[in-house]
C-alpha cells in the first residue's frame, strides 16, 4: 500500500512579524494544516511542537513553505517537513516533530448496542469527542455508516462507533441451524447444519452435518445456506 504524500504551501512574506518567534509562526501553520486534514476548525486542535527551525528560518521569509507528510496520521505524534522553496528549487528542508489532538464531531452509540447488533439511526447521533490518534477510524456522519453494518462487539452508550468495531452482517452466523446443499457425481441432497464459523456470500465456512455428525466445508450462497461439493 502506498504511503500518502500531502502538500500544503504558504508564502511566507508579510506574515512573519518582528518581535514573534519563528516557531510559533510554525506553529500556527501547522495548526491550519492539521485542521483541514481533518475538517475542523483551527480552534479545535491542540499543538505541541517538540522540535521545529529556530529563528534563522526567518531569512526565507519571502520564500514558500510546503508541508510534506508521509504518515497516514496527522494527529498523535508525528514528524513533516518543511520544504523551503525559491522559484523552481528546493532551498532547505527542516523536521517538524509534534503532538495533536483536536476535537472532532463523530458518530456515537445513543444506548447501549448490543454485539452483532445492526447500527440504526435511532441508536446513534453525532456528538463532539476529544481525540488524539486514529482519526481515519472515526465517522464523521451518519451516512457514512453502510446499512448491512453490525457492532462486533458491545458498544456502550455515548461511546464512539468506530470503523473497526464494525463489519458487514454475515448471511450465516456462527451457531445458526443452517441448510446445506450437498452435491456429490450430480447427485443433490438437503440436510440440516450448524454452522462452525460466521461467513459471508462466496465465502467458505465449516459446518456439522446434525444427521451424519461429520465436519464439512461449504461455500455460502444465500441466507443460512451453503452448497458443499464432494469429489
Amino acid at each position: 500500500m502506498f504511503k500518502k504524500v500531502l502538500f500544503i504551501s504558504f508564502v511566507l512574506g508579510g506574515f512573519l512579524l518582528e518581535g514573534k518567534e519563528p516557531p510559533e509562526f510554525i506553529k500556527r501553520r501547522v495548526i491550519s494544516f492539521i485542521a483541514t486534514e481533518c475538517s475542523v476548525s483551527k480552534k479545535k486542535v491542540d499543538l505541541d511542537i517538540l522540535h521545529g527551525p529556530g529563528r534563522n528560518i526567518k531569512k526565507y521569509s519571502d520564500k514558500t513553505i510546503r508541508i510534506k507528510n508521509k504518515d497516514e496520521q496527522v494527529l498523535g505524534h508525528n514528524t513533516i517537513w518543511l520544504k523551503i522553496v525559491g522559484e523552481n528549487d528546493l532551498l532547505k528542508k527542516i523536521p517538524v516533530t509534534y503532538s495533536a489532538s483536536a476535537t472532532i464531531s463523530t458518530v456515537v452509540a445513543v444506548r447501549d448496542i448490543k454485539y452483532n447488533s445492526k447500527i440504526t439511526e435511532d441508536n446513534i447521533e453525532l456528538r463532539e469527542k476529544y481525540i488524539s490518534r486514529d482519526i481515519q477510524d472515526y465517522y464523521r456522519s451518519k451516512e457514512e455508516i453502510p446499512s448491512n453494518y453490525t457492532s462486533t462487539q458491545l458498544l456502550r452508550a455515548g461511546e464512539p462507533v468506530k470503523k473497526s468495531l464494525l463489519r458487514q452482517r454475515a448471511l450465516v452466523d456462527r451457531g445458526e441451524t443452517i441448510q446445506a446443499r450437498i452435491i456429490a457425481k450430480g447427485i443433490e441432497i438437503q440436510a440440516q447444519a450448524k454452522a462452525r464459523e460466521r461467513g459471508q456470500k462466496g465465502e467458505t465456512i465449516g459446518v456439522f452435518i446434525q444427521r451424519t455428525r461429520e465436519r464439512m466445508k461449504g461455500k455460502v450462497n444465500s441466507k443460512n445456506s451453503v452448497i458443499i461439493k464432494v469429489r
